[in-house]
């Protein structure tokens, strides 16, 4: 698909400015698209680039048709392939969003199961001119709600003749960052049997896909190991990285959960994708969606989310 450069100048922003928390934060007057850290760069979006977005819509929606207008308006000016959001309590709001975007499609984790405890259940959406889904599906549905309360949402796809996997998640919140792992119901450990749960599924159904996993994880990866519910993963280097550690390990960095100045929405990735990862046009980055699209945080977290964006932008020539 396309990409005018006039849609793609709506994607500059800064991220070298530090987050500030809790207070009103005026839209950027002339922002610049960041790559690294402290990095200015050009469009995020391009047709040699897979752009995978994630999204914690926070109980969307929360204003009704203003917050649809605000999402389709960020979407329309973004244009990534495929948004995984969390949070979706109108499942049939955001189908009219997709709806609104000439192409796109929509699904969402009740769909497969209405009875199932996915409340608010998570969801997707994919541009279905640049991205073929060959299969949709719910992992660990009715089954182990203590590891997963919202039944993660998989997306088998082909994009330029490139197989992929994305697996939407969105873990247990809250705990007092204490792994108490004599208690099934301590928040961190549930957390860690969801990260444990999905690596062997990972491991055992996927050795060889190119996997992304993405969403709300609501916890830190940077965190030492007695307190880091990420193990799993992160004792396997060679086999998985997470692309936006250079977000979380950067106190300059502009953060996916700016209330607590965290970052809890990341992006997992197996080591199939590595290379192409690591290639210097490919980046992760959180999007202040409050500073580009909106007139303050105030607003913008009273009519869209309490989380912002993360970007997964790869470039396809190395793969």
């Amino acid at each position: 698909m396309h990409r005018s450069l006039t849609t793609l100048a709506l994607l500059a922003f800064t991220a070298c400015a530090q987050d500030a928390p809790n207070q009103d934060q005026p839209a950027d007057s002339s922002p610049s698209l960041p790559t690294r850290p402290n990095e200015p760069l050009g469009p995020a979006g391009s047709d040699h680039a897979l752009d995978i977005l994630t999204w914690n819509l926070e109980r969307f929606p929360k204003r009704g048709s203003e917050t649809q207008q605000h999402l389709t308006t960020v979407l329309s000016a973004i244009q990534p392939d495929i948004v995984a959001v969390q949070e979706i309590v109108d499942a049939s709001a955001l189908f009219e969003v997709a709806d609104a975007m000439p192409g796109w499609k929509a699904d969402v984790a009740s769909f497969f199961d209405p009875s199932g405890p996915y409340n608010p259940p998570v969801g997707m959406l994919w541009n279905s001119t640049t991205i073929h889904v060959r299969q949709r599906y719910l992992l660990f549905d009715n089954e182990d709600h203590l590891a997963f309360p919202r039944a993660p949402l998989v997306l088998e796809f082909t994009w330029k003749n490139i197989d992929f996997v994305v697996i939407n998640v969105h873990l247990k919140a809250l705990g007092d960052n204490v792994i108490q792992h004599d208690d099934p119901n301590d928040e961190e450990v549930r957390r860690l049997r969801a990260c444990e749960r999905l690596e062997h599924h990972i491991r055992l159904h996927l050795p060889h896909a190119r996997v992304i996993v993405v969403g709300d994880f609501n916890d830190r990866i940077e965190e030492p190991p007695q307190t880091n519910v990420f193990s799993p993963f992160l004792e396997r280097p060679a086999e998985y990285l997470f692309a936006d550690m250079s977000i979380a390990t950067d106190p300059d960095a502009v953060v996916s959960y700016p209330r607590y100045t965290s970052h809890i929405d990341h992006v997992l990735i197996t080591n199939e994708l590595f290379a192409a990862t690591w290639h210097p046009d490919s980046f992760t980055r959180t999007i202040p969606v409050d500073r580009v699209f909106m007139t303050s945080w105030g607003h913008y977290a009273s009519v869209l989310s309490d989380h912002r964006p993360v970007l997964y932008h790869l470039d396809g020539s190395s793969d």
